[in-house]
């Protein structure tokens, strides 16, 4: 059986698998549309879960929610990102933490009196400062109006 669970950590998830995690985050009632952009940003930028990256949401209101993606991978939501994640046999996990980067060092303090930022990984180490950095322009290209119903038959294949 450790064989098998062996084989299982090295293989790389399908493109089936990775449209369900994808659907399964676009029915997430944990997290809004901007979150499930990001997600699918980062997903989409790590070629497979193959290349380590990151996104820093800039200037959250210091006193304002917590994105979504913070439900979406902790034990409080429904959609326990973590679990599916070990379902699909990677080692790569969404993780979060108010900071940002520049120049590979991390900055955890309030960057502008009153707002923070907070940064979102998808890699297989917690906090990888040797992540790639996606863009704010990647993001706003994620389109989720018609992704259900690609996202479905994908799936359904």
């Amino acid at each position: 059986m450790s064989h098998n669970l062996e084989k299982m950590k090295k293989k790389k998830p399908s493109k089936e698998q990775i449209s369900a995690l994808k659907y399964l985050i676009l029915n997430s009632k944990d997290a809004d549309d901007e979150d499930k952009k990001i997600c699918f940003a980062l997903i989409d930028a790590s070629q497979g879960f193959t290349k380590p990256v990151y996104f820093t949401i800039k200037d959250l209101p210091i006193d304002g929610e917590i994105p979504g993606i913070d439900r979406m991978v902790s034990s409080v939501g429904s959609t326990h990102l973590d679990a599916i994640m070990t379902a699909l046999g990677t080692k790569y996990r969404f993780s979060f933490h108010g900071g940002y980067f520049r120049n590979k060092i991390w900055y955890s303090k309030i960057r502008v009196k009153g707002k923070w930022d907070f940064t979102v990984w998808l890699s297989d180490t917690r906090y990888d400062r040797q992540a790639t950095s996606i863009n704010k322009n990647r993001v706003s290209r994620v389109e989720l109006k018609d992704t259900l119903h690609n996202l479905s038959r994908s799936v359904a294949q």
